[in-house]
């Protein structure tokens, strides 16, 4: 393989080391992503992939389960408020 390849995909494989298991096993949980992202599922948990933060507070819509808790990918709990499909 290529350096150049080499060097361009080990971000890739450090962010899969930290951030696969929203990816590996993972199934898509809703037909379109929103502008701000999309998520995948894996059993009881979903994973929101924001790749546009506006700012201090985030607005997702469509999601029609009970949102029990959230939490960054590092384990940082986030606080929420749920209505009807938003939160």
């Amino acid at each position: 393989m290529p350096s150049e390849c080499k060097d361009a995909l080990k971000p890739v494989g450090k962010w899969l080391d930290k951030y696969g298991d929203a990816i590996f096993g993972a199934e898509p949980c809703q037909t379109e992503w929103m502008i701000t992202g999309g998520f995948t599922a894996k059993g009881n948990k979903a994973y929101y992939h924001c790749n546009r933060w506006p700012g201090k507070e985030l607005g997702i819509g469509g999601l029609e389960n009970k949102v029990v808790s959230a939490r960054l990918m590092g384990g940082e709990a986030v606080s929420f408020t749920q209505k009807g499909t938003g939160w």
